[in-house]
């Protein structure tokens, strides 16, 4: 059965985890349809790309109030091609500044929405606790004991590992197979 999600990663790591996750899913089933933002990465997992991550990656106070027409403009973008895509869920990935915002309006929307790599609400910005746990749908956690912390503040979290743990033990596995290739 056919599946379309809109996917919103707006880091370069959300592009490597995200290729990762579109990669396994389409393992699971190959009839989903991917569109959203990304990178290289992503479109090499067959995702439309709507926005490329470069074009929208902002940090910082001044960096953020420089550009803050250019990321009204991405959220109407954005918004406009989620209603036209018309997506079963929205996969967001970290990028907790715009992808929270996102998430609140989609809720309004009756739209599924995911969050792969929760904010950092224990170490700062606790108030986005309220908006993860009326908007989120499912929360996907890459750190042990956020388990428990998002547990005690009424949010079921998701934990299955980080994905960096992936890539370094695949490396590993690399690494191995050259040293025994040439002992």
């Amino acid at each position: 059965m056919s599946k379309k999600i809109y996917i919103i990663a707006g880091e370069a790591s959300g592009d490597l985890y995200g290729s990762q996750l579109v990669s396994a899913a389409n393992k699971i089933n190959p009839n989903i349809i991917w569109q959203g933002w990304g990178g290289e990465k992503l479109k090499s997992e067959k995702v439309n790309i709507d926005v490329r991550y470069e074009d929208a990656n902002f940090m910082g106070f001044i960096e953020v109030a420089k550009n803050i027409l250019k990321i009204l403009s991405l959220f109407r973008l954005t918004k406009k091609n989620i209603l036209a895509f018309k997506p079963d869920a929205i996969l967001l990935i970290d990028y907790p500044g715009f992808n929270l915002r996102m998430a609140k309006w989609a809720k309004n929307r009756n739209i599924p929405v995911y969050f792969f790599i929760a904010p950092q609400v224990w170490a700062w910005k606790e108030s986005r606790i309220e908006i993860i746990r009326n908007c989120i749908t499912k929360l996907f956690i890459i750190l042990p004991f956020e388990k428990k912390y998002f547990e005690d503040h009424h949010v079921k979290a998701f934990y299955f590992g980080h994905a960096l743990m992936n890539i370094i033990q695949n490396r590993i596995q690399v690494d191995r197979f050259f040293r025994n290739l040439n002992p």
